[in-house]
């Protein structure tokens, strides 16, 4: 597992040594793609009959794995590339909407079969 190359250290190289960081260098945030496609599902999902739990769980976990994603952008921002926060931020945002359908989808079954 040593052999394998760790590119936070790479970029923690790069700012000791004063060098500037190009966006080629730049990291992605870790899980964004997973982030931004289950926040896309989850609001594919939520307008489903059978999707409706399957759509609260790919919210759950769009938006735990965007807010530690975010966490490690506030650390080191220079570390990442504006492209993955891009995907992070959108999938959270999407997984909000989808979180806000399914609450509306709640209140509007007990409203009708109350």
């Amino acid at each position: 597992m040593e052999d394998l190359i760790d590119d936070q250290k790479f970029v923690q190289e790069k700012l000791q040594n004063n060098s500037t960081i190009s966006d080629s260098d730049k990291i992605e945030l870790p899980y964004a793609n997973s982030v931004y496609y289950k926040g896309i599902a989850a609001l594919v999902f939520v307008f489903t009959v059978f999707g409706f739990m399957v759509s609260l769980y790919l919210m759950n976990i769009a938006l735990k794995r965007s807010k530690e994603m975010l966490e490690d952008y506030k650390k080191s921002p220079q570390s990442y590339s504006q492209k993955s926060l891009k995907r992070v931020k959108i999938g959270r945002n999407l997984a909000y909407i989808s979180l806000t359908v399914w609450i509306g989808q709640i209140l509007a079954f007990l409203i009708i079969y109350n």
